[in-house]
Order: structure tokens, then C-alpha cells, then sequence
């Protein structure tokens, strides 16, 4: 049947035994509501993790969570049906606290390692491809590889196996 919506901790130790208990920082008990908030939401942000480990052990060493997101952000709109181009990329990836883009000026160093490995791209994980906008010759859309596709899946499913979504 599976846990309510964002309900309570997953049944299995969420932490490794390589990590000390001891290090476990406890919610003070007085604050009741903010406990409460953490125990109800425990898998979820667990989840959510497990899904950033997933993308971080396929992306090479020095990627970033910036790379990570703009996967995300392509998965989306492909998702909906929605074309997206490297511009609006930048666009929906949102400006930090400091007024920058989020996503970096120099986009295409962003998504650059989620495209197909190649001879200048040696690092590419094959996860989304270019294809040239028809109606805007001028733009490239970024599109999911089949590749792409079994890595959202697999995202997916981590965050709905106990109900997160």
C-alpha cells in the first residue's frame, strides 16, 4: 500500500554504516513542529538524494549540481511536450541571491557534458542531444537521447518508490 504522501521515515536505515551515529545531529526536541516537518519528510529528502547520487555517479568527477539541474530542467520540458533552447535553459534556470544566472553566461559549458562524447566533449554522458530549431535556424533545441530517457526514468522511480511524489 505504501506510505502516504510524503509521510513518515523509510523503514530501512537511511544512513550508511560507514557513517558514526554519533554524528547525527538530533531536532531539538522543544521545536515539536519543526521535528515533526523533518520526520514526516524524511523520505522524501532522502529520495531526493538518492536521485542526485544517481545523476552524480554517471556525471563525470568535476560536474556540478549546476550540470545536474539543467538535466533536470531539459527532462522537464521535454517531459511536457516543450521544445527548449539553450537560451531558455538559462532563462527558466533563474537568477541567485547574487542577481547571476544560475545556470553560469556560458550555458553551453553547462550542458556541454550531457551531450554525446566526442573528440572535443570527451567527458559527454550521451543524455541529450542538439537539434537545429526549424523555425529559428539560429537556435539548437536540446532534446533527450534514449539514453536521456532510461536516466529519467530512473530518477523517477526513486522518487516514487515510497510515495514521494
Amino acid at each position: 500500500m505504501g506510505r502516504p504522501r510524503g509521510g513518515g521515515p523509510p523503514k530501512q536505515d537511511l544512513f550508511p554504516e560507514t557513517l558514526p551515529k554519533d554524528d547525527i545531529v538530533e531536532i531539538d526536541p522543544v521545536d515539536k513542529a519543526r521535528a515533526q516537518f523533518f520526520t514526516m519528510n524524511a523520505g522524501f529528502f532522502f529520495d531526493y538524494a538518492e536521485s542526485l547520487k544517481t545523476i552524480s555517479e554517471r556525471l563525470p568527477g568535476r560536474s556540478t549540481i549546476r550540470q545536474a539541474y539543467a538535466f533536470l530542467l531539459i527532462v522537464s520540458a521535454n517531459a511536457a511536450g516543450q521544445t527548449i533552447t539553450a537560451k531558455r535553459l538559462r532563462e527558466i534556470g533563474g537568477r541567485g541571491p547574487d542577481g547571476e544566472d544560475v545556470l553560469g553566461q556560458a550555458i553551453q559549458k553547462t550542458y556541454q557534458v550531457l551531450l554525446e562524447a566526442s573528440e572535443y566533449n570527451p567527458d559527454g554522458v550521451g543524455w541529450v542531444y542538439t537539434e537545429m530549431d526549424k523555425s529559428d535556424r539560429r537556435n539548437n533545441l536540446l532534446k533527450l537521447t534514449n539514453e536521456g530517457v532510461r536516466m529519467a526514468e530512473e530518477i523517477r522511480k526513486i522518487i516514487q518508490r515510497r510515495g514521494s511524489l
